[in-house]
């Protein structure tokens, strides 16, 4: 069977600019807020309007279908809020306009309400972490990046086919470091001794040995670690694009000759594969399995105390990271209960548990130890702003809701994927990137 126009080359590039026009990308100037701090329901007015002024020139409305959301935060403040407490804030003030904000002429800012969000990552960033240059005018700030889901699911179709024709089009490369679906390799686990103890000329020259080799062992380990949790996002990434239809809001594709007598003959074949896709989601390497979800408000101690102790556990399972010495992101894939969930509360109940049991790192770890005790002025500088903050906290997470089936249990799935923190981005947007990338070549 030929393929039609928009099914060639020119046709999925013009289909692909269009997509690019419908999505927001909104920015706010000034610190991060939490809900309930500074001036109430009168800053909640002002932020909205000026996201509506935002969206006017473009002539974006509200978007009514799913939608994939991308939070990114600057931080600068030695005190600042947890990344679900920010992300809980926005995820209201994106909804429905606030009385004060009457005159906007609309009802609402970027979505109806917010559990048309089916893709949400939120990322929180302070500059003092990875940076002396921090100073009284440097400000915090946040983005905004909203694509209805269709068009998300859009770019996973055709990423699948980029993939099947990369001998020939220029710009693409899975194997290249930055591509979403490089998958690096496992470092060696034994390294030698960069310097012999028994070589040593004096206690001095003992001692700083000794700290070089413990300095090099803990970088070999955190490569290590970087590496396993970055194999997850790749898996992560390739899963999804193949098994787009499995995400909350979408649906799967209708081949037009669906209704032809052939076409049932192999309509079983599909639905084993749909399944084993979605298994595969719901298992991808580096998952840790979790209770059901509460359905009632007494159902949550019970099930935070099964989190716990199920994130406990990653201790005997995966005792290479423990300790965790580099940033991790947490990926939640979520099937909702019959009566549906806010992903923003999911994340306000399970993650301070992550970040009380795993304990992971703003930064690695190996840059706030230092070499042989030196100390520039600049480290020093970067080290007590870490000081002041949380020190162990996850850095981004993301949430991905998927289709309820048949046979799922009333109070439906919960998966934590551990990946990796020092990659900005999420899984959705890098691919996005990527066919950008190949677009433009």
């Amino acid at each position: 069977m030929s393929e039609g126009f928009w099914d060639g080359w020119v046709g999925r590039e013009i289909r692909w600019r269009q997509r690019q026009l419908r999505t927001r990308r909104l920015c706010l100037d000034g610190e991060p807020e939490r809900k309930g701090r500074r001036g109430g329901a009168v800053r909640v007015a002002e932020v909205q309007r000026r996201l509506v002024e935002q969206q006017k020139p473009f002539g974006h409305r509200a978007l009514t279908g799913p939608v994939a959301l991308d939070l990114d935060f600057r931080v600068t403040s030695t005190n600042p809020p947890t990344l679900y407490h920010v992300a809980k804030h926005l995820l209201d003030v994106l909804g429905p306009v606030h009385p004060e904000g009457s005159d906007l002429g609309r009802r609402h800012v970027l979505y109806c309400d917010d559990r048309q969000v089916k893709l949400l990552y939120v990322h929180l960033w302070h500059p003092g972490v990875t940076s002396a240059s921090v100073s009284d005018t440097t400000q915090g700030s946040t983005s905004i990046e909203a694509r209805p889901l269709r068009d998300v699911a859009a770019d996973f179709e055709l990423v699948n086919g980029l993939r099947r024709e990369t001998r020939r089009i220029e710009g693409w490369d899975d194997d290249a470091e930055d591509s979403p679906f490089y998958i690096p390799e496992i470092p060696d686990t034994e390294p030698d001794l960069a310097f012999i103890p028994e070589q040593e000329t004096s206690d001095e020259q003992a001692r700083q040995w000794s700290n070089l080799n413990n300095w090099f062992a803990a970088l070999d380990h955190s490569q290590l670690q970087e590496a396993l949790l970055r194999r997850t996002d790749a898996l992560l990434a390739s899963i999804l694009c193949s098994a787009a239809y499995e995400i909350a809001g979408t649906r799967p594709r209708r081949f037009s000759y669906a209704d032809h007598p052939a076409f049932r003959s192999v309509s079983a074949v599909l639905d084993e594969v749909r399944a084993r896709d979605r298994q595969m989601l719901l298992s991808v390497y580096m998952t840790l399995p979790m209770p059901g979800l509460p359905r009632l408000s007494g159902e949550r101690q019970a099930f935070k105390a099964a989190v716990r102790r199920h994130l406990e556990q990653l201790r005997t399972r995966w005792p290479v990271f423990n300790p965790l010495l580099v940033p991790l992101k947490v990926t939640f894939l979520v099937v909702a209960p019959e009566q549906g969930k806010d992903l923003d509360n999911l994340a306000l109940e399970v993650l301070p548990l992550v970040h009380e049991t795993l304990r992971p790192p703003l930064t690695p770890s190996i840059l706030q130890s230092g070499l042989l005790g030196s100390n520039p002025p600049e480290n020093e500088a970067v080290r007590k702003r870490l000081h002041a903050l949380r020190t162990h906290s996850v850095t981004a997470y993301e949430v991905i809701e998927l289709n309820r089936g048949e046979d799922d249990p009333p109070q439906g799935h919960l998966r934590l994927a551990l990946s990796s923190g020092s990659q900005t981005g999420s899984t959705w947007g890098r691919i996005a990137d990527h066919v950008q990338k190949a677009m433009r070549s």
